[in-house]
């Protein structure tokens, strides 16, 4: 897997937040499997990265796992404070950024097509219109998602596409053959495929979704985002996120 060098200094720019407060306890939003972000609540890239920022803020957390598309409604209404899975945004703008803030970005946001190696697809171009790929639901507007949003206006009809609660529902549908193809995360993409045993492979390149991966929060807690933030850069500095990135995404 590719190399990927956490860039802070470049997006400082565009994250200008207040002086940070303490916070009692902070409720953290996320799924309950989605490697190599989450591998239930003990352990996952995001998980580990999210526990190191508590640490060093001296904050206490709390994991709470639901759906994918619920991280946006609980957040909406409070029930968490912040949300973690891969989470894809625009720095500049952006309606499909839906009104949250965000961290500094900590990982590309890149997109893969993957199918089975029996279905026989080697490249994009031989999806038709009578071919099914697989997505996961990331909100309940589905024009309101990234991913969804990214598919419709790049390959607009050129496939049906079938959406799924949840990565894993992806998967199955994908290896028990009722679609052609799914489209995920990179990261995913190559954590599904190392662990299928050689059924899956990818279908063209790996191409931008979105500007950045981060965790996301309601404006009122720009406070706290802006201690994850300064950790971020710590953790850059002193070597602490190069040591966790190897862990999972390291050759």
């Amino acid at each position: 897997m590719k190399r990927f060098k956490l860039v802070l200094l470049s997006f400082i720019l565009f994250f200008s937040l207040p002086f940070a407060n303490v916070y009692a306890k902070i409720n953290v939003g996320t799924v309950v499997f989605d490697p190599p972000y989450v591998d239930f609540t003990n352990q996952g890239f995001e998980i580990d990265l999210i526990k190191l920022l508590c640490k060093r803020t001296n904050q206490q957390c709390d994991i709470i796992t639901m759906k994918y598309d619920e991280l946006f409604s609980s957040l909406n209404d409070e029930k968490i404070d912040v949300a973690i899975d891969g989470i894809d945004f625009y720095v500049t703008p952006n309606p499909l950024n839906g009104g949250y803030i965000y961290s500094y970005p900590y990982l590309l946001s890149e997109g893969q097509f993957i199918s089975t190696k029996d279905e026989g697809i080697k490249s994009i171009d031989e999806l038709s219109k009578d071919s099914y790929v697989g997505l996961v639901r990331e909100r309940t507007d589905i024009s309101a998602g990234i991913y969804s949003s990214f598919l419709s206006k790049k390959y607009d009809g050129k496939f049906k596409i079938v959406f799924y609660d949840n990565l894993q529902k992806l998967i199955d549908a994908l290896d028990n053959e009722d679609i052609d193809a799914a489209f995920m995360d990179s990261n995913e993409a190559d954590y599904w495929i190392l662990n299928s045993q050689n059924k899956f492979v990818k279908v063209g390149k790996e191409m931008k979704v979105a500007d950045g991966i981060g965790i996301m929060a309601l404006p009122k807690n720009a406070p706290l985002l802006e201690q994850f933030n300064k950790e971020l850069q710590d953790m850059q500095n002193d070597k602490t996120y190069t040591d966790l990135y190897d862990t999972y995404f390291g050759l």
